[in-house]
């Protein structure tokens, strides 16, 4: 498809070979509905280095099919967003999704319960949301935060990295963060993976020089408590996983760290 594409894109619109590419798509739509969103998705990814003859490639696909652009676009958004949700991501931005969800959180209750339920009803995944998560406090951005427990749970993924850091990244003294890793490791498919991140992140911290002591002054013991008081058998197996006692092996031998233990 690449080079089919390729071609398509660096054919003049006088050259004779470019009607014939312009069929053998047309044809490929009509046996496979994901062709033509792959062609917009082809044409807009890198329009720095495309020329006029690589954007009209969509319109005239549209020719061929004999719908209009707008028509054909609705259509390929909806296909895509059934097929492939990351790909769909590329070709709606999230950039102008992050300032909505922003912007929402001075929105009375009522007017945040329905652009969320909005947000539930589309699928989007909690992937792109994780640059508001840091932000976000209790109780001044409770509404959200419910939000995001229900994303937690209704995950069709395994967590990643990015999930992680940004829930590590909060500086707000409150219980979002550990509620939010109680959710994740609550399933035991996910489980391994958060204790795998985890330590990751754990040993990149050692290897940076970041992970310092905290002082005697700065410990919460009463929040610690709170984290195991309930589920504690959930929580103590987790911690009991041999990859996070290797890490916490590793961060208490580690010099800056060594007056943990």
């Amino acid at each position: 498809l690449y080079v089919i594409f390729r071609n398509l894109c660096l054919t003049p619109d006088g050259d004779a070979a470019r009607q014939p590419l312009l069929s053998l798509i047309a044809e490929m739509c009509e046996k496979c509905s994901s062709i033509s969103y792959l062609l917009l998705f082809f044409t807009s990814s890198n329009r720095r280095d495309q020329n006029d003859t690589a954007i009209t490639a969509y319109t005239d696909l549209c020719r061929m099919l004999d719908i209009s652009p707008i028509q054909q676009i609705v259509s390929d958004l909806e296909q895509c967003h059934l097929d492939d949700f990351v790909l769909f991501a590329h070709l709606i931005p999230k950039d102008s999704f992050l300032p909505i969800v922003s912007a929402s959180l001075t929105w009375e209750t009522t007017a945040q319960f329905i652009f969320w339920q909005l947000v539930h009803a589309e699928g989007v995944p909690i992937d792109w949301i994780l640059q508001i998560i840091p932000k976000l406090q209790y109780p001044k951005h409770s509404e959200a935060i419910a939000q995001v427990y229900i994303m937690l749970q209704r995950m069709d993924r395994e967590p990643n990295m990015g999930l992680i850091r940004n829930l590590l990244s909060r500086t707000t003294v409150d219980m979002f963060t550990v509620n939010c890793l109680k959710l994740l490791i609550k399933d035991s498919d996910y489980a391994g993976r958060v204790a795998e991140l985890l330590s990751n992140l754990i040993d990149k911290l050692i290897q940076s020089g970041d992970l310092l002591p905290i002082h005697s002054k700065n410990k919460r013991p009463n929040q610690r408590q709170s984290c195991l008081s309930k589920d504690s058998h959930v929580a103590e197996a987790f911690l009991a996983r041999p990859v996070l006692q290797e890490a916490f092996t590793t961060a208490r031998a580690a010099e800056k760290v060594a007056y943990f233990a």
